[in-house]
């Protein structure tokens, strides 16, 4: 027969079995929030709702799923930034439809993007060109790597703005179009028309970005705090304190004197 355990000794045991299921608890709830975060940060799901100005036609697509690519809703991304006029298609780059998507989420849009441009085939870009258009003949849009876009409920300047916050590639600035639009690519870093100074420093609180102002020469933290004494920082706008790893700077790309 087993000999009872004395109280105190007993009241020990009793203890040590609440301290170990406290700390099995806490561990558990540390792994559980630790998996949860990764699953959060590998689960990306984005959707993206577009307006096609030329086609009329819309589209709402969920792009990637869980992290990764859905390979249908690419392609049904390709479709619809088409070149309309030739009615040729490309596979776009999956990067730009994540800055797309980056622009619409960070300014906060609520309306379906507009789109003006995507692909565009050589032959239809030689024919703007030949009637004036001023495209380039090596057009990031030929190789599915750039888009013209409109947000309704965005300034086009606003978005102008936020894209060169990414520093992802080319931005283009045409707020005097019928339709005011931002074009973007994921090719070199490089803007036009470029701005003064003091309001492309406002954007950068480090003094730091591939872009160039309009007298060519790299923007630097004083030029940063001189734009916020003047009251030129918009605290909404600015690049993120801890940035992503930025593109090595790259000379304006022109050809023939068109912007790429």
């Amino acid at each position: 027969q087993a000999l009872a355990r004395p109280p105190r000794e007993a009241a020990r045991v009793a203890r040590r079995a609440v301290f170990g299921a406290s700390l099995a608890l806490i561990f558990a709830a540390i792994w559980c929030s630790a998996t949860a975060h990764r699953v959060s940060a590998l689960g990306d799901t984005r959707t993206l709702s577009m307006f096609n100005i030329h086609t009329k036609e819309s589209l709402t697509v969920t792009f990637k799923r869980d992290g990764k690519y859905d390979q249908e809703a690419l392609k049904k991304l390709n479709h619809f930034m088409r070149d309309w006029r030739a009615e040729a298609e490309t596979k776009m780059d999956p990067a730009l439809i994540d800055l797309i998507w980056t622009l619409h989420e960070k300014l906060g849009s609520k309306e379906p993007i507009h789109l003006i441009s995507g692909y565009r085939s050589a032959a239809t870009n030689a024919s703007l060109r030949k009637k004036g258009g001023g495209q380039a003949k090596k057009s990031q849009h030929i190789q599915g790597r750039a888009a013209d876009i409109h947000f309704p409920d965005v300034a086009v300047k606003t978005l102008r703005n936020s894209a060169l916050v990414q520093e992802v590639g080319g931005v283009g600035y045409y707020p005097t179009s019928g339709v005011p639009f931002v074009h973007v690519d994921t090719g070199h870093v490089r803007m036009w028309p470029r701005i003064p100074r003091l309001e492309l420093a406002a954007l950068f609180p480090d003094g730091k970005t591939a872009y160039l102002p309009q007298d060519g020469k790299p923007i630097t933290r004083q030029d940063y705090k001189l734009a916020l004494a003047k009251g030129l920082v918009n605290n909404t706008m600015i690049a993120s304190a801890s940035p992503a790893a930025k593109i090595k700077p790259a000379d304006v790309v022109t050809v023939d004197g068109q912007w790429v």
